[in-house]
């Protein structure tokens, strides 16, 4: 075996006019060369990009592997993963020195910048990011408190007691031109809108003074008034897809209605403490409360069906997918946790911000979250990783919408804030 590595050896220093790098192991000497490309490649994966330029100019054969374009992403993500408890943009200026220099280096990533380009992690973490404050509420102590929006509008709820529907038009920056007040109130006449919900042509809501109403936006008329239901402010509240039922949170009680006629079908006892939100999909209802809790709810049978525990405060905004199993909760303990569904654990705890959680939302890929350090960050819903910190400020984050074109973002001044890896003037 030894004469037949030597051989080998002596095959590359013909070749390349070099000798092979070589560790010496007891008796024998084996060549880097020999090893298995796989495991040449993972090791060349540990080095640095200088490291790994010098490397190329070694011979042909380590020149060929260091075009490989695992090893440059390999390079990425550990700027990204240095960089993650910062939560700032990623510095890639020592990784951008090697793919844009014009010296001799620069061939062997010329794939690999071909790959980057494509690569979607490339777009999130290091294309410039658009910003723009396209609202700013006149009134002198606004508060936007919860949105919901989809291609066709955009509603918010907030502290002047106002439901406003945007409309969007498939358009991502909402115009406050396109926008008209689906409930008028008074400003210092009415209480804060908490929560809504809209499915199709219907829009519920709830308020601080504990009331709950049902509008038609169609005709701008309220269609349905639950306010003698309820004794406390109203956290959160869900229609089915079928419009044919409506659940509200209020102190530690879930209530159930008939949506069409109005009727109290249930109370849903579970919770010690204030629910902060509920949300409903595929027969089932999933609430978080003030008592760190989560419970999974079977509303055909009206009965707690899995209870998940392992937040230290309370549970202040959920995402649910039945279909992927997975459930999603943000937390005023600065966490985001996700769930299975059917096993009822937690398998990845995201330290997210320095302060509460108040707002999540996700997408296939990616996670958006909102705190009260008034800072907007995207994460890799795969791995959990930090991708960006999109947007700073002063004041805390009430809600965020996440879509492909960017983040709209809803504060406590009063202020609707957008970013976008996209031009937002051409809004395409």
């Amino acid at each position: 075996q030894k004469r037949e590595m030597e051989g080998k050896v002596e095959e590359y220093k013909e070749q390349d006019g070099v000798g092979g790098v070589g560790v010496g192991i007891g008796m024998g000497v084996v060549t880097v060369m020999l090893l298995p490309e796989e495991i040449l490649i993972q090791i060349l994966s540990y080095l640095k990009e200088s490291e790994l330029c010098c490397c190329s100019l070694t011979c042909s054969h380590l020149y060929k592997l260091t075009q490989d374009s695992f090893l440059w992403f390999s390079l990425y993500l550990g700027l990204v993963r240095k960089h993650r408890s910062r939560r700032k943009t990623v510095n890639t200026k020592g990784l951008y020195s090697i793919l844009y220099s014009e010296n001799q280096k620069s061939k062997l990533t010329e794939h690999w910048k071909d790959q980057l380009k494509t690569e979607k992690i490339y777009r999130e973490h290091d294309r410039a990011w658009n910003f723009q404050t396209v609202y700013q509420s006149p009134w002198s102590n606004p508060s936007f408190w919860r949105c919901q929006a989809d291609e066709r509008i955009l509603i918010t709820g907030d502290d002047v007691g106002e439901v406003r529907l945007w409309r969007r038009n498939g358009k991502f920056v909402p115009n406050y031109k396109d926008s008209f007040q689906i409930r008028k109130s008074a400003f210092g006449s009415a209480a804060a809108v908490l929560t809504l919900h809209f499915v199709q042509n219907l829009v519920s809501f709830g308020t601080w003074d504990h009331k709950s109403s049902v509008i038609d936006l169609n005709t701008e008329k309220e269609v349905l008034s639950l306010d003698q239901y309820h004794e406390s402010s109203i956290w959160s509240i869900q229609m089915t897809d079928d419009l044919s039922t409506l659940f509200t949170g209020s102190n530690s009680i879930i209530k159930m209605f008939d949506l069409r006629s109005g009727k109290l079908i249930s109370n849903l006892k579970g919770h010690l403490h204030g629910i902060g939100v509920i949300k409903y999909q595929s027969q089932h209802l999933v609430s978080g409360s003030a008592d760190m809790s989560i419970l999974i709810w079977d509303v055909r049978m009206l009965k707690i069906q899995n209870t998940l525990c392992g937040h230290c405060d309370s549970v202040r905004d959920l995402k649910i997918d039945k279909d992927k199993n997975l459930i999603i909760s943000g937390s005023w303990d600065s966490t985001i946790k996700m769930w299975n569904w059917d096993e009822k654990e937690c398998f990845r705890t995201i330290e997210a911000h320095e302060d509460y959680v108040l707002s999540i939302d996700n997408d296939d890929c990616k996670i958006v979250s909102g705190g009260v350090d008034g800072e907007v960050i995207l994460w890799d819903l795969e791995s959990g990783e930090c991708i960006r910190s999109i947007m700073g400020g002063s004041s805390a984050i009430r809600c965020v919408y996440l879509e492909e074109r960017g983040v709209l973002a809803f504060t406590k001044n009063g202020t609707i804030k957008c970013a976008s890896p996209f031009s937002l003037d051409d809004d395409k």
